[in-house]
């Protein structure tokens, strides 16, 4: 973990949470993990702006590209995501004392508003409680309880505890997951290394999880328990390969084409 480094990638996904008129966002090569991959994804579904991000040339891994999918969720248009070279491991609870669950954020948190991930954090969930996603309850500043957050603004530094409470949603069905469209081209290292994490999730996630996959136009059926097919996909070094991919755990907006360069 590069915390000095980490610290700018919170520092834009405050940014991020206030800026509309911003397009374009470089910040590769600046050794951010995968959890500040995940801050960054779920600011994304509060900006309306972004249309391209790169993050090529950072640790943040598989873990980072699938919080980062979840993020398009709330997104009205498609995100054009660069991402070169993006290997890397998940960061654990030892390297960041309070990590945060994107999907089920509900707790009790207890935030110094000087550390970066912190006050990223804290602005996040005060976005959802706004939104509606959630309530934050027994709010706590510097001793001091706050009885209303809707107009209030996240201090800069101190103490600040609450409880932060998801509002419950539906299980999501086989008939109502999301579905997302791939359009990899394989020379590409960074497409060939999404379609391995897709074939990976395909064995790992229940039920039938690809529909219309073709390479080069050709339309094939894929089986995850054939594995001389799998190792074929595998080896795949060139071609156009699309899919629409089905999960409960991308949730995702529904046929977004993805151009991972």
């Amino acid at each position: 973990m590069n915390a000095i480094a980490d610290a700018s990638g919170f520092g834009f996904a405050i940014c991020l949470l206030f800026n509309r008129s911003l397009k374009t966002l470089n910040i590769s090569s600046n050794n951010l993990s995968s959890f500040v991959a995940s801050i960054l994804a779920d600011s994304l579904q509060f900006n309306r702006g972004l249309e391209n991000l790169d993050l090529s040339q950072n640790p943040i891994g598989d873990q980072g590209v699938h919080q980062l999918l979840q993020s398009i969720k709330h997104r009205k248009k498609p995100m054009r995501f660069g991402l070169k070279n993006i290997a890397g491991k998940p960061i654990g609870s030892h390297e960041y004392p309070q990590l945060y669950d994107e999907i089920d954020p509900t707790g009790f948190y207890e935030l110094n508003l000087q550390l970066e991930w912190n006050q990223a954090i804290a602005q996040l969930l005060w976005f959802r409680s706004l939104r509606g996603d959630g309530t934050l309850n027994n709010v706590v500043y510097k001793q001091r309880k706050i009885h209303s957050t809707r107009k209030w603004q996240i201090p800069t530094q101190g103490i600040l505890k609450f409880d932060y409470r998801a509002k419950q949603t539906d299980v999501v069905n086989d008939e109502t997951r999301e579905t997302i469209h791939f359009k990899l081209d394989l020379s590409l290292q960074a497409n060939r290394h999404m379609l391995q994490v897709l074939i990976e999730r395909a064995i790992t996630e229940p039920g039938e999880n690809w529909k219309n996959e073709s390479l080069n136009g050709a339309l094939f059926e894929f089986d995850e328990d054939n594995l001389k097919q799998v190792e074929w996909l595998k080896s795949l070094t060139s071609g156009i390969f699309q899919v629409d991919y089905l999960s409960t755990a991308l949730q995702c907006e529904k046929h977004y084409v993805y151009v991972l360069q």
